[in-house]
C-alpha cells in the first residue's frame, strides 16, 4: 500500500490515488511487509483535507494524524479557484462518502446503467449527509457494455453526465474503429429521438 499522495508532478500538483501500480505495491510489500489497509480510507480523507486546505489560502495550517503544517503556502497556485476539480471514484461506502464530502465529480468503472443508478443513490445520500447539493457532483461512467442508443439513454436517465468509451486495445486502428462505432451509435440515437 502506497501513500496516496506520494507522487508529485512536474508542475507542483499532486496526482491523487488510493494506491499505486501493482509493481510499486510489490516493491513496498517486499521491503516493508504486507500493508495494514484498515485505515486507508481515513488516511486518504486526511490527505485530501490537507491538500484542499493548502489550496484554500495564502498561509494554510492543518493538523492531522499523519500530516501537519502551519503557515504554509502552496506554489504554484492552481488556476481554477478554489482548486482544480476533484474527481473521485470507487464503489465502497467510504468512497461515496469521500465524494460526497470533497468531490466535484465521481467516476464509476465498468458500471451498467442499473449499477450506476445504485452508485448514484449512494452518492446522493453521501451528499445529503455532508450538506451538499448532489448537482455539485458530475457523474462519469465507463460502462462494461457496448453503448447502444438505449444504453446511452438509460445511463442519462439514472443521472450519468458523461460516458467514457474504451477501446479493446490502444492501436490507432482500434481507437479509430471505436470512435467510428460510437459516432454511428450517436447518430442512430439522435435519429430515434428526433
Amino acid at each position: 500500500m502506497c501513500d496516496p499522495c506520494e507522487r508529485e508532478s512536474v508542475d507542483g500538483f499532486r496526482n491523487i490515488g488510493d494506491g499505486c501500480s501493482p509493481a510499486g505495491q510489490r516493491s513496498v510489500v517486499k521491503h516493508r511487509g504486507p500493508p495494514d489497509t484498515s485505515d486507508r480510507a481515513a488516511i486518504t480523507d486526511r490527505y485530501l483535507a490537507a491538500m484542499l486546505t493548502l489550496r484554500g489560502g495564502d498561509a494554510a495550517t492543518f493538523k492531522g494524524a499523519r500530516v501537519a503544517f502551519r503557515d504554509i503556502a502552496q506554489a504554484p497556485r492552481p488556476v481554477q479557484h478554489p482548486h482544480p476539480p476533484l474527481v473521485l471514484g470507487g464503489d465502497a461506502a467510504a468512497s461515496y462518502e469521500r465524494a460526497g464530502r470533497f468531490g466535484n465529480g465521481w467516476f464509476g468503472w465498468d458500471l451498467t446503467p442499473n449499477q450506476a443508478s445504485e452508485s448514484i443513490d449512494a452518492l446522493r445520500t453521501a451528499c445529503d449527509r455532508n450538506d451538499r447539493n448532489e448537482q455539485q457532483l458530475e457523474i462519469t461512467v465507463k460502462p462494461p457494455i457496448d453503448l447502444t442508443p438505449t444504453a446511452i439513454d438509460d445511463c442519462a436517465a439514472v443521472g450519468v453526465d458523461r460516458l467514457i468509451i474504451q477501446p479493446n486495445d490502444f492501436t490507432t486502428t482500434e481507437i479509430e474503429r471505436r470512435i467510428d462505432t460510437f459516432a454511428t451509435t450517436l447518430r442512430k440515437r439522435d435519429k430515434r429521438n428526433a
